[in-house]
């Protein structure tokens, strides 16, 4: 009897084992026949179900992206007060922080000669901000949605920046003041 095998949970499996090739080569730094040697199967398996390096990687990266939505929980209180947002934000970020740098530079890889107007464009791209600007939403409403999100990301970068000597507690103060200083938070 032939082997029968769930193509999407296998595409799901490929894609999820890439995310490390693709961190630890970069984008530019690895081919379909590289990855396909990485992942243990033949480059002709590899293009049975991913027709194309760019096709693997927004795979990956939606598989990514989703789990990193899911580091960004929502307080269980029907009013949440400031500091239980900011909270459940910091908390989030905190978890991606060790993963951000290897993330920021494999993102500017791909991005790398993409114009401006190929960035809007970019599905893996798109779909990686409307995630993640989905699950701060979640939090926060959707009138603060972006600044916190930009915030957040400014904060990231500014530690991969110094070598992670920006305090945590620094990104917790902002997040305060950006969310007071509205006079009235829209929680969805």
């Amino acid at each position: 009897m032939p082997k029968i095998i769930d193509r999407e949970m296998q595409s799901n499996e490929i894609a999820s084992k890439a995310v490390e090739v693709f961190i630890r080569k970069g984008y530019s730094g690895v081919g379909m026949r590289e990855l396909a040697a990485e992942l243990g199967l033949s480059k002709s398996a590899l293009y049975h179900y991913f027709p194309s390096k760019a096709a693997l990687f927004m795979a990956a990266g939606e598989i990514v992206t989703k789990q990193y939505a899911t580091q960004f929980i929502r307080p269980s209180s029907n009013n949440p007060s400031t500091e239980a947002l900011v909270s459940a934000i910091v908390s989030g970020v905190r978890k991606l922080d060790p993963y951000f740098k290897g993330e920021i530079l494999l993102v500017t890889d791909y991005l790398r000669h993409f114009s401006d107007e190929q960035a809007r464009q970019d599905p893996a791209m798109a779909g990686s901000n409307t995630t993640i600007f989905e699950a701060i939403r979640d939090i926060v409403g959707a009138e603060h949605a972006e600044s916190v999100v930009i915030f957040c990301y400014g904060f990231m970068l500014q530690r991969m920046l110094d070598g992670g000597q920006s305090e945590f507690d620094t990104l917790e103060r902002g997040l305060n003041k950006l969310l007071e200083s509205a006079t009235n938070i829209e929680i969805l």
